[in-house]
């Protein structure tokens, strides 16, 4: 026969020996079964015998009752003396754990008293407003959650241990928290992008947490030896205290209750609310997603249907013009600046819908679209939730889209929904969800429904920018506005700080009128500001401001002081890139054409470089309509001018008695242009 279980007290399986010969299995299982055992009772005399004890302690001393015995159903676990065993790691790990639910309640008293949400919103005083919420909680867990040792004649001398306890418990909590944050900022700014994977390491909370355990548990031991026995802890206890404590900072960080970022100040809103409050929007949700399906026949016919547009272009060949018609950039040729035509008119009406940045695989933006419906010409059936209007409306109208803080966390980005959810201004936006992208820098940017508050619609980002977040971006000339603030997001998941933001919308085409572009730079020109980071397409880092009418930079990052992406270049690509460009352009220089050949060339680009001013000169100060701008620029790419005569009648919707475009008809439009570019000197090849 092997070991048997004689008795199970609470705590401590006691193992009575017997005259069999013990195998290596029994003698195993029956270890661990105590290891268990040992370890549930202290997780739960941390987490409920012990607060129950510290209250009792209190009325005991106050009305002299004996409430500390009568309430005591789990006694004191043993006094482990073998340190750093087996056992005695069990015992810090269950205690670290147990301590979790009444750390919970003395940290939910301390964020009242704080009020810590106020400090939430700004990105300069969290940190400090996390070491102060630390340092009270840890106060009122120590002073009134801890039972003291040893017997007290009256409350007065209670209170004065619980003091000492609760000052302890301050500077330990205090320096956790403090610490804890230091190693996370200090990996973003020591390591940085060296070596990213040991950044995220040291970034996680957990990790952060469990380190600064160590300086916590110093403070501990020593303020605990100073304020009880009025001497310094000696090193074998200071050591044993700082190796302890980091179990603790472990468990708070894993229970997200170490107050080691901004996400942790502030428990996600809703989570305190009634459960018929919950159902009550749970029901609501469920009805907005009853109600989008209503549409799904008319969404099926018009997706059909959409397909219609392309034609345009598949008849035009291989015509510019007509290739540019059909662009899933949602180019509105002639009319993208013109006031929309009435219902009567039997042009084409221009589609107004805002087109959102969409990102494409190297981060940089790219959008989605659809061309205009051809109305008066072919009737296309509509989806409801996107027909648009000009005019503001004034009836009340129901919320669309679905809400932004679901949205997010069904892209697994739970620390920035926390955030979303708590903020006022934030949490109750409504997002397209089919309108959602991701890139490098951007974690997500989501098209936000018009409200009352954003009339317009919004864009809701939230990026991760390499180089850190420049308080000027949004700010400079020729940036895309930014609605109200941006906010500083810790990532629990170790990725950094991201910055959420509302952004306001933007029509991103394939191409932008020279004249936009030409805008766009002249207003660079002086502020020291160029435009160094182009990605894969350029044009997808721009968009039409519905504000103003101008071209507006929506990635902020592609335009800085003279240089400002070397740097970074370099890190990322390495010092050997520029040098293999600078030799493979020497290369290309010593084997292609003689010098002559290349001053030659030079002078042709600096001619045509001179050419495309003048025309951009002609197209701003000779008063054109914006038809007769996008007129300019057709015959400047090269198409003749009856393939563009061809394509205004077209788009225009002018037919002639055959149902042809109607080129007679607009040829003379286009002849009076031409002559009026002549006579300012512009000439189209």
């Amino acid at each position: 026969m092997g070991n048997f279980l004689d008795s199970y007290d609470g705590n401590v399986v006691r193992i009575k020996h017997q005259d069999d010969t013990e195998t290596n299995k029994g003698s195993q299982s029956e270890t661990t079964a105590s290891l268990l055992g040992d370890a549930l009772h202290t997780a739960a005399y941390s987490a409920f015998q012990s607060p129950l004890t510290a209250v009792a302690q209190v009325a005991d001393s106050a009305l002299g009752t004996d409430l500390s015995e009568s309430t005591k159903f789990l006694r004191s676990p043993d006094e482990i003396t073998d340190t750093y065993s087996t056992k005695w790691h069990t015992h810090q790990v269950a205690a670290a754990v147990g301590m979790i639910l009444p750390f919970m309640l003395a940290r939910k008293g301390a964020r009242n008293i704080l009020k810590t949400e106020a400090a939430v919103g700004s990105g300069v005083f969290w940190k400090t407003a996390a070491v102060k919420e630390a340092a009270l909680s840890g106060f009122i867990y120590e002073a009134a959650l801890h039972p003291s040792v040893g017997n007290h004649d009256n409350l007065l001398d209670l209170g004065v241990d619980r003091f000492k306890q609760g000052v302890s418990g301050a500077a330990t909590f205090g320096t956790l928290s403090a610490a804890g944050i230091g190693i996370r900022t200090g990996a973003r700014g020591l390591i940085g992008e060296t070596a990213p994977n040991l950044t995220k390491f040291f970034e996680n909370p957990i990790t952060a947490t469990t380190l600064a355990g160590a300086p916590a548990g110093l403070v501990s031991a020593q303020s605990n030896s100073l304020l009880f026995e009025g001497k310094f802890a000696d090193l074998n206890t200071s050591t044993e205290s700082a190796y302890a404590m980091s179990f603790v900072g472990a468990s708070l960080a894993a229970a997200h209750q170490a107050p080691t970022s901004k996400n942790a100040l502030v428990p996600p809103e809703g989570s305190s609310k009634p459960l018929a409050e919950r159902l009550a929007s749970l029901k609501s949700s469920a009805g907005e997603k009853i109600e989008r399906s209503k549409f799904f026949i008319q969404e099926k016919a018009a997706e059909a249907s959409r397909g219609l547009d392309i034609l345009v272009s598949d008849l035009a060949g291989p015509q510019p013009a007509f290739a540019m018609a059909g662009s899933p950039g949602g180019l509105r040729a002639f009319e993208f600046e013109a006031p929309a035509r009435s219902k009567g008119a039997k042009a084409v009406k221009p589609a107004t819908t805002m087109h959102m940045e969409a990102l494409d695989l190297d981060g940089r933006s790219s959008s989605s679209g659809r061309f205009s419906d051809l109305e008066g010409s072919l009737k296309l059936p509509e989806r409801p939730d996107l027909k648009e209007s000009r005019e503001r409306r004034t009836e009340a109208v129901a919320p669309r889209g679905e809400s932004a803080v679901d949205v997010l966390r069904s892209h697994s980005l739970h620390d920035i929904a926390d955030f979303v959810e708590s903020s006022k201004s934030l949490r109750d936006l409504r997002v397209d969800p089919d309108r959602v992208f991701h890139g490098n820098d951007a974690l997500i940017v989501m098209e936000v429904q018009p409200s009352k508050a954003l009339p317009d619609g919004a864009a809701l980002k939230a990026i991760v920018p390499e180089g850190g977040w420049e308080n000027s971006w949004g700010k400079r000339p020729g940036d895309a506005k930014i609605l109200g603030k941006v906010h500083e997001v810790e990532m629990g998941s170790s990725s950094g700080t991201a910055y959420v933001y509302l952004q306001e919308l933007v029509e991103v085409r394939d191409r932008y009128e020279p004249h936009l572009l030409d805008g766009y730079f002249r207003g660079l020109e002086g502020k020291n500001l160029v435009f160094e980071e182009p990605g894969n397409n350029p044009n997808k880092q721009f968009g039409i401001s519905q504000r103003t009418g101008k071209l507006v930079l929506i990635d902020y990052p592609s335009t800085g002081k003279p240089g400002h992406m070397q740097t970074l270049n370099e890190i990322i690509q390495g010092p050997e890139f520029f040098e293999q460009e600078y030799e493979a352009e020497n290369a290309r220089m010593r084997e292609g054409k003689s010098e002559a050949e290349a001053e030659a060339e030079a002078a042709e680009l600096s001619q045509t470089t001179t050419r495309d001013f003048e025309r951009q000169r002609f197209v701003e100060e000779k008063g054109l309509t914006p038809a007769e701008k996008e007129m300019v620029d057709q015959l400047s790419m090269g198409i003749t001018k009856s393939e563009l005569a061809e394509y205004t009648a077209l788009m225009r919707g002018q037919l002639n008695a055959d149902g042809l475009p109607d080129v007679k008809g607009i040829m003379p439009e286009i002849n009076a242009l031409v002559k009026k570019a002549k006579a300012a000197g512009i000439k189209f090849e």
